[in-house]
């Protein structure tokens, strides 16, 4: 449907469109686009019959150019609106033949005649023109084995645009150009490809592009409309308020990419033109003496202080979108070189910063830091305030000693509540918080920075990351994974620059319980969940944020820590997490710390405690804590581990295994079912994971007998030795699908060797 801008003619006068036919007379043409078919065909279906007399209709390019052309003279002069009528009809006529040649034809008369028009009919028909140019934008006629410059349909395309913005009505195509970028969408370029493309072979095409061919398309018309709408809008002759027409822009731009950013797999190309949009930004001078009506009271100051407001909010508004799925290990490279210090850590991230990819990502990333800094943005200000004490300031009201589980609820929502809240009451042009805290994440690791204010510590670090996360566990809409590893970074900041472990137990004394278990709940569910791309963290990002998790329990209060710990193994949804935790908990128990080490520096304290191994599946994960450090100068002697075993701890984790080595027991007279094969039930996947945490378990009863109590250990033993015994077939092969029954059996023999060996030491 063609946009009509002008009003409608008066009564009287002749408003109807005549279009030249565009189905010759004359069979026997001599450029055709289909064979003829013979008339005299009673054969055949009554489809096959109506797809005959379609491909009778013989169309004559060399016709539809001579009527373009005529078009041009005749109804260019008076009536422009039937001359885009007439040119979007051949065009669509066109586009429904798929042959290059002929719309090759066809595009060179355009151009052409586009290039001889005077400029007062480029002024009319530059409202629709663009909407149909995009049209021709295929990807069944573009040939990606050689550059985009020598596609000829392409470059003609781009030559009528230009030819647009040189000579049309520049007000009236930016408006085009913003109403087009905020209907451009992925899914429509997929639907096209997929009615267009049936006969390419993508085998051959996926071997030169990376991406999908929707996608390719979808950039370019973005790049074409991009210009378009930044050309046209510094052309917009004496304007006296250009932050209207760049507030129009930046909106559709940035409508563009929210719609489309998910499905986007090359952002970087988005935020190679979206700099290219804010750096190359200029807007038009007001003269204020050429104006037919001079504005009295215009402010000019104000007016640029506008346009730099608008600019600083898109800038850091975008960019953290379009980052979302390129995290850059930005803590994992930090931990390996300032905190774990391991030779091979280093060397591994020293291969990182080598690669391709992450050399394309940080040299975007350091042009928007630049591109801020222009705009005399103040990044540590605003990170102090935007990140800092609005954190902080949303989890104040948080009761301290209050028992309930709301509390629990509340904490999750209370980012989106705030957000929400903030939104609604906003007065100004505010600096986006992502952005400014992404900023930051540069601007610390980047240049190096020592002296870090007073409120960069760990406590508002905490408050900052409920902050970032806990949005993502009511929509996974609302996860961003690259501001939640600037978070990360900064928490592994405070810990590289506190002044000793003392200080840090000291502070994490004073934060809320509901507090700290919420904020280790959401650092074992982001190792166990998928990010926003639906992919799970790497493995050495997995074991960076495990190894924080592990530093963060040896430093918190001994209560809140196995409180959690109880939690995670009575209610985690997640098999795998329990297998971390128990893993965890074992180091907790059996490590000893060293008291005498408080008064040391933190990096010297905590220099060996990381994970040495994380991998993936949970079955091989073994969490070890090379060496301890001190909680607080207590009671329990000089040599305590970071959790003393007594007997409510016992107790609450001996009815954990028990529970768990029941819920085996009852899913076991399923899967073992008589005549009933393993992994028919739809249980089997469920009897598996639980396997793996009783194995878990094992393993934890094994390091901890010495200090566990003999009673217990017996039970545990004896009620999976039953187990193991009442299911026990004489066919071996059936348990090959979970081997985990044969590691429980040497487990628990293990396990029982252990037992003897305890009670002929006490002399049983």
């Amino acid at each position: 449907m063609v946009q009509d801008k002008n009003s409608i003619k008066k009564k009287g006068q002749n408003n109807d469109i005549v279009v030249p036919n565009v189905i010759p007379s004359n069979d026997n043409t001599a450029k055709s686009i289909t064979k003829d078919i013979p008339e005299n065909s009673d054969q055949g279906t009554q489809d096959e019959k109506e797809q005959h007399q379609e491909q009778k209709q013989i169309l004559n390019i060399a016709e539809i150019c001579d009527n373009l052309k005529r078009a041009f003279k005749e109804e260019g002069t008076d009536d422009p609106i039937s001359l885009i009528t007439i040119i979007d009809i051949y065009t669509q006529q066109l586009l429904k033949t798929s042959n290059e040649t002929l719309i090759l034809q066809f595009l060179d008369v355009l151009q052409d005649e586009l290039i001889k028009a005077d400029d007062r009919l480029l002024k009319e028909i530059g409202w629709d023109l663009p909407k149909i140019l995009l049209q021709f934008i295929r990807f069944d006629y573009l040939n990606v084995n050689i550059q985009l410059k020598f596609n000829k349909p392409l470059r003609i395309v781009m030559r009528c645009f230009n030819e647009l913005v040189l000579r049309g009505n520049p007000k009236e195509l930016f408006l085009t150009g913003c109403e087009l970028l905020n209907n451009l969408n992925f899914d429509d370029e997929k639907a096209e490809e997929k009615k267009v493309c049936m006969n390419l072979d993508f085998s051959k095409i996926n071997q030169v592009l990376t991406r999908d061919p929707a996608e390719f398309t979808l950039e370019l018309k973005f790049h074409i409309l991009e210009e378009l709408v930044s050309s046209t809008m510094r052309k917009i002759d004496n304007n006296p308020f250009p932050s209207k027409f760049l507030a129009m822009s930046t909106d559709s731009l940035l409508r563009f990419i929210r719609n489309n950013n998910s499905k986007i797999q090359d952002s970087f190309f988005i935020l190679r033109r979206i700099y290219t949009f804010i750096r190359g930004y200029e807007p038009p001078q007001y003269h204020s003496t050429t104006h037919t009506a001079p504005i009295t009271d215009y402010d000019e100051e104000g007016e640029n202080l506008l346009q730099r407001k608008l600019l600083v909010n898109f800038t850091t508004t975008v960019f953290p979108i379009l980052f979302n799925t390129h995290t850059g290990q930005l803590a994992w490279i930090y931990y390996s070189e300032n905190i774990s210090c391991n030779q091979e850590d280093i060397r591994k991230a020293r291969d990182l910063e080598k690669n391709p990819a992450y050399h394309e990502f940080i040299t975007l990333y350091e042009r928007f830091y630049q591109l801020c800094n222009s705009f005399d943005v103040d990044i540590e200000k605003e990170f102090v305030n935007l990140c800092c004490e609005e954190s902080k300031s949303i989890y104040n009201a948080i009761p301290q000693t209050t028992s309930s589980d709301a509390i629990s609820q509340v904490i999750f929502q209370l980012p989106v509540a705030y957000e929400f809240s903030k939104l609604k009451n906003e007065r100004k042009i505010p600096i986006n918080f992502d952005g400014i805290l992404l900023l930051a994440c540069y601007h610390y690791h980047k240049n190096d920075v020592t002296s870090a204010p007073p409120q960069l510590n760990l406590t508002n670090m905490i408050y900052l990351f409920l902050r970032v996360t806990s949005p993502g566990t009511i929509s996974p809409a609302l996860k961003n994974d690259i501001v939640k590893e600037c978070v990360y970074f900064f928490i592994w900041y405070c810990f590289k620059h506190a002044a000793s472990c003392e200080s840090l137990m000291e502070e994490l004394s004073k934060i809320s319980s509901f507090i700290l278990i919420t904020f280790f709940q959401l650092l074992l569910l982001d190792n166990i969940t998928p990010n926003y791309t639906g992919l799970l963290p790497n493995a050495a990002s997995r074991m960076c944020s495990l190894t924080l998790l592990t530093r963060f329990l040896c430093l918190s209060p001994n209560k809140v820590s196995f409180e959690f710990i109880k939690d995670t193994l009575l209610s985690c949804p997640y098999p795998e997490g329990k297998v971390f935790i128990i893993s965890i908990m074992k180091d907790l128990m059996t490590r000893k710390c060293n008291v005498s080490a408080v008064n040391t520096t933190l990096n010297i304290e905590l220099s060996n405690l990381h994970l040495t191994a994380a991998n993936s599946s949970a079955e091989n994960s073994d969490i070890n804590v090379d060496k301890g450090i001190s909680p607080t100068l207590s009671e329990k002697g000089s040599a305590c581990c970071y959790i003393e075993i007594n007997d409510d701890i016992m107790a609450t984790i001996h009815s954990l295994t028990m529970l768990c080595i029941d819920t085996i027991r009852k899913s076991a007279l399923t899967i073992f079912d008589v005549g009933t094969s393993i992994g028919d039930s739809n249980g089997s996947d469920s009897f598996k994971v639980n396997l793996q945490i009783l194995l878990s378990y094992l393993n934890f009863y094994c390091s901890v007998y010495q200090k566990w109590n003999s009673n217990l250990l017996e039970i545990v033993n004896s009620e999976i030795s039953t187990f193991l015994k009442t299911h026990k077939k004489n066919d071996d092969s059936q348990y090959e699908k979970y081997p985990e029954i044969q590691f429980i059996d040497m487990a628990n023999k293990t396990l029982y060797s252990f037992i003897k060996i305890k009670d002929k030491e006490n002399g049983k």
